[in-house]
């Protein structure tokens, strides 16, 4: 009688301090997508009691519960449980944790990525922040590269660092004046304590600045274009370690990546930017090596209210769907007037553009000013 009387008073305690359980999980965070592994994964929430389990949602839409258990700490999941995943669709993921109580975190960050065909080799198309050297001191660098097929004039583009998870830009870099980066071409900015690169005129500019490189591996950095974010390391608001000291983030490459990027690599061993083949393979290859692009979209940035969308081998465009960061479909197979879409009512920010050419899909992304 005694040993029932027990257990039953401490199942009551039991559901009596999840009833008082109240406080919510934190929020799961550093939400990526290694493509290379196929791999969904996160940084693990903690609770007041006990995280037991997340839920990961794709496009929005709840997918599966993940089991969480303290002493083996489940922070990611294989990308192919969540599907079926089909190539060339466009995929956003967001988690959120839940305790015994059932209490729930509010949701992640959104992480997104286009699942490529097998055996493409995409080209990021764009300018963005390639490799991070977060040496020792102040042994700091910071490479930005072109991998579009423009003339970039980086008058247009700053970089703003964060410290510490605050909320707000703390820093801004502005360019050197007259800064053009060829396609393939890169800047690197580095502190003046860094030895300087022995610089190749064709291919490197250099720069030094000892404010946008006063950085931790927990700061975070932001690319931007006409003050729009098109690119960054680490989250706004969020001082998590993505790079350990006295190591470089480095860009994964052949992954059909949207920015604003987070997907990038820390080396495992201590290595100067200038160092090595890392990151080289974005302009180290040739064009025709990279797969074919067989539509373009301009002017982009589109500051009016038409996107120009042209095709290589002249083939007709037949519909253009737009859709939003967060996986969200703003607008809907849109016909095609003379390669032009009318697109006044996408309101300021960065999308993807999915275009059907006949049986060929292409994916692009816009940055709507």
């Amino acid at each position: 009688m005694k040993k029932i009387t027990l257990t039953t008073f401490l199942f009551l305690l039991s559901l009596s301090c999840f009833a008082q359980d109240t406080e919510a999980p934190t929020v799961p965070t550093n939400l990526v997508i290694d493509n290379v592994i196929n791999f969904l994964s996160w940084n693990v929430s903690t609770d007041n009691v006990a995280v037991v389990e997340y839920d990961i949602y794709v496009n929005d839409v709840f997918r599966l519960t993940v089991n969480h258990n303290a002493s083996f700490p489940t922070n990611s999941v294989n990308i192919n449980h969540l599907g079926p995943i089909v190539y060339e669709e466009i995929y956003t993921f967001k988690i959120l944790a839940r305790d015994a109580a059932g209490n729930e975190s509010s949701f992640s960050h959104y992480a997104s990525f286009v699942e490529a065909t097998p055996g493409t080799i995409y080209i990021p198309d764009a300018v963005f922040i390639s490799r991070v050297m977060n040496g020792d001191n102040d042994y700091k660098g910071i490479e930005v590269l072109n991998t579009s097929d423009d003339v970039v004039d980086m008058s247009e583009y700053t970089l703003k660092l964060s410290f510490d998870g605050n909320s707000t830009w703390d820093v801004t870099y502005t360019f050197p004046p007259n800064t053009f980066l060829n396609s393939y071409k890169k800047i690197r900015i580095l502190h003046s304590q860094t030895t300087p690169c022995f610089p190749d005129e064709e291919s490197l500019i250099l720069d030094t600045n000892d404010v946008i490189t006063n950085f931790d591996g927990n700061d975070a950095l932001g690319l931007f274009l006409n003050d729009v974010l098109v690119d960054r390391l680490g989250y706004l608001g969020d001082d998590t370690q993505y790079i350990d000291p006295n190591k470089m983030g480095v860009r994964q490459i052949f992954v059909d990546q949207h920015s604003p990027w987070v997907q990038f690599i820390v080396t495992p061993e201590v290595l100067d930017i200038c160092e090595g083949n890392l990151g080289e393979e974005y302009y180290s290859l040739s064009v025709p090596e990279f797969a074919a692009k067989n539509i373009i979209i301009y002017p982009n940035p589109v500051k009016g209210n038409l996107l120009h969308l042209d095709t290589k081998n002249n083939l007709p465009i037949d519909t253009a769907t737009i859709i939003d960061m967060t996986g969200k479909t703003v607008m809907t197979s849109a016909r095609i007037i003379n390669n032009q879409l009318d697109i006044q009512n996408i309101t300021q920010g960065i999308y993807f553009v999915k275009i059907q050419s006949g049986n060929k899909v292409s994916i692009h992304k816009m940055i709507r000013q």
